[in-house]
């Protein structure tokens, strides 16, 4: 449309980018002059976006956190990635992902989102997620015992642990002494304790 001599072009909002619309204003012929016209070229470009990765933490070995985006107006193709520094490059892609892929510690995602028909790709910026330690654990095969006055040793044996160097110590103050060798435990010096 016009009014007076500035030009409207309306419903542009659904015409997709990469559209090429042209306008040609024509002036009519008048006593003194013939009909005239000039043309105007409208370009429609790209929208761009601005998505925003979220990213909760987890507990080593137990439910995996899952990554998602907003702010992807145009639904272009999301793609995660994860850094161990605060970085958008040269991440690793989120795929295939257990409770054990990853250490305990801090991470940083972030996303990829594709271009489409009508807006721009976009990499959002990092978020950090913290992946915490599980609870350690030491499972014995039995958790007390009996021996007759004057045996020298008993051993027991650790029947499962969560990976850590194992030690031991007495810790009644007796003259007993203890050691481990692999799995199994020895007390030992028992035979001058008392019943």
């Amino acid at each position: 449309s016009i009014s007076g001599s500035t030009v409207t072009i309306a419903s542009l909002g659904s015409i997709s980018a990469g559209t090429t619309v042209t306008v040609r204003v024509t002036s009519a012929a008048t006593t003194n002059y013939t009909s005239a016209y000039a043309d105007y070229t409208l370009t429609i470009n790209k929208a761009s976006i601005s998505p925003t990765v979220s990213m909760s933490g987890y507990t080593y070995g137990g439910t995996v956190s899952t990554p998602s985006v907003s702010g992807n107006t145009g639904n272009g193709t999301v793609t995660y990635y994860y850094n161990t520094t605060n970085s958008t490059t040269g991440g690793t892609k989120w795929e295939n992902i257990t409770s054990t892929t990853l250490n305990a510690g801090t991470y940083y995602m972030y996303a990829t989102v594709g271009a489409t028909t009508n807006y721009y790709s976009k990499t959002t910026a990092t978020k950090s997620f913290t992946i915490a330690k599980a609870t350690g654990y030491v499972n014995l095969s039995a958790t007390s015992g009996s021996i007759t006055y004057g045996t020298t040793s008993k051993t027991f044996t650790v029947s499962s642990s969560h990976g850590g160097t194992l030690s031991v110590e007495e810790t009644t103050s007796t003259a007993a002494t203890t050691s481990i060798s692999g799995s199994t435990v020895t007390i030992a010096s028992l035979g001058s304790i008392s019943a």
